[in-house]
């Protein structure tokens, strides 16, 4: 009996190591038009644009979670710019944020994507 439960408690604790999942930095460059935009990454603030900002990742510079990554002008007035990234996709090295470009227009996200079906 004690074998047992010593081979089920080291198989637990193995397991429970071997899963988690290693953190890699990778540095990513934030600009915007005009500069001076705040920054956040899944509602921390990072920084005032330009910048460079650290991202854990996964390896070969993939996502580690889903992420959100926002640009706001200093007026709240003006329209807040998100760009949504999925888990396991790449993180860019350089990411723009065009601030004059207006809800609704090309190259505007208001939304994440859509979660494609399994057909």
């Amino acid at each position: 009996m004690k074998r047992w439960m010593f081979f089920v408690c080291g198989s637990v604790l193995l397991t429970a190591a071997g899963c988690r999942v290693p953190c890699i930095d990778y540095q990513a460059n934030i600009t915007s038009e005009p500069p001076g935009a705040r920054v956040e990454i899944n509602e921390d603030v990072v920084g005032t644009t330009p910048c460079t900002v650290t991202i854990c990742g996964l390896r070969e510079r993939f996502f580690r979670v889903h992420s959100t990554i926002k640009a706001f002008l200093a007026d709240p007035n003006e329209p807040v710019q998100t760009k949504f990234f999925r888990r396991r996709t790449l993180i860019p090295y350089n990411l723009h944020f065009e601030m004059a470009k207006r809800p609704g227009g090309p190259g505007f996200d208001s939304k994440p994507p859509a979660r494609r079906s399994r057909e």
